[in-house]
């Protein structure tokens, strides 16, 4: 079954716009988990001061 031009147009934008989607939320899940990691030690050391 052939899909209209247009659809198929559709389709891959909204596939893509998935996928960069998809890699933005894992970007900013890492940079948060990342902050999180590097923050943590100088909360854990400044703790007992």
């Amino acid at each position: 079954m052939a899909l209209d031009p247009l659809v198929q147009a559709f389709c891959f934008i909204g596939v893509l716009m998935f996928i960069f989607d998809v890699i933005a939320l894992e970007n900013i899940i890492i940079l948060f988990l990342g902050g999180f990691l590097l923050l943590s030690p100088w909360k854990l050391l400044a703790a007992p001061y």
